[in-house]
């Protein structure tokens, strides 16, 4: 009988079949002294896990732990405008009152609370939480504000997670997206969202390590990274005994990389971009990997780019199956 454990220093979570399990719990307790969640509802690492009675579909929350974040900062959230997104275009500019100082410790640890949300839960607020945290070094009232933005936010829009529903062949779907060119010194962000079968799985949103010539260039750089961390996950499912079902996909809304990740370009003056191409193009051929064109308005990808709109947010978290839950504090 196989089982499968996730460890997280002493907490563990075990899946298997209702015999394996009494078995593991029968055996470890001959060693140790154990408590047992057992049910519908469980909590693990901050993480809230549901089975929803009935049917073969469970949502993933952090229900608790945004709550209290939210209590946490309470009084600052009511001092602040309640906000239809986690951030504005102004996230990206330069700090403008850089000769003032604001509490290093307050700072980070909303800033470390909001990545840990964003991470697991909430990819929605990424973007705006990645830029966020380089300013951990030496945070402003300038920076605090964006903060506070994404705080009201997720105050605003209450707890939301994430719904997966058992489908016949799961198979792994990469968005993959990028902006060119948005931060003062000339880097773009870029961000990858993987899903298996009906929900999200890893999700983040990063800043370009380098300065790219072109929206092309950044947008390649972004199929890269997502064609690496979908080949890790069919690994690791490989190593679990489970299969995923047919080739692993990659939705990308710049047709421009999508040629060149298809034929021959000219790359004599950007090595580094022959390489990655080839490395994607390596997949493609051994048949591991299929690119598809996604228009930019169905690209759910481009939440964790640059700030956009509420409608637009709202469009894409619906078509990665985020779901709402109930409101926070008031």
């Amino acid at each position: 009988m196989r089982i499968y454990v996730c460890a997280h220093v002493d907490d563990l979570m075990v899946i298997g079949k209702p015999e394996a399990l009494q078995a593991f719990e029968r055996d470890i307790k001959t060693k140790y002294d154990i408590s047992v969640q057992r049910g519908f509802k469980h909590s693990y690492i901050g993480l809230d896990i549901t089975q929803l009675r009935g049917s073969m579909k469970i949502v993933v929350s952090q229900k608790g732990f945004q709550k209290e974040l939210l209590n946490k900062y309470a009084e600052d959230i009511r001092t602040t405008r309640p906000s239809k997104t986690p951030c504005d275009e102004t996230i990206v500019d330069e700090p403008p009152d850089i000769d003032k100082d604001f509490s290093k410790e307050k700072y980070a640890g909303a800033v470390m609370s909001l990545m840990w949300i964003s991470r697991l839960t909430r990819c929605d607020i990424a973007f705006a939480v990645n830029v966020c945290s380089k300013r951990c070094r030496s945070p402003t009232p300038w920076s605090w504000k964006h903060v506070l933005k994404i705080l009201s936010y997720l105050n605003r829009t209450g707890i939301y997670g994430i719904l997966y529903e058992k489908v016949p062949t799961p198979t792994f779907t990469l968005s993959c997206d990028a902006s060119h060119g948005i931060y003062p010194s000339g880097r773009g962000q870029q961000m990858v969202i993987l899903t298996w079968g009906s929900g999200v799985i890893s999700a983040y949103s990063r800043t370009i390590k380098l300065i790219t010539l072109s929206s092309t260039e950044s947008e390649h750089m972004a199929v890269n990274e997502g064609c690496t961390l979908g080949m890790h996950a069919e690994h690791m499912l490989t190593e679990m005994g489970l299969k995923s079902h047919g080739k692993i996909l990659i939705y990308q809304d710049n047709t421009s990389t999508i040629w060149l990740l298809a034929n021959e370009g000219n790359f004599l003056k950007n090595r580094h971009v022959k390489i990655r191409r080839n490395f994607v193009k390596e997949q493609i051929i051994k048949g591991k990997v299929e690119v598809r064109y996604q228009p930019t308005e169905r690209m759910v990808a481009d939440i964790g780019t640059k700030a956009v709109t509420s409608t637009a947010l709202e469009r894409h978290m619906d078509a990665i199956n985020m779901v709402k839950l109930k409101p926070t504090i008031k």
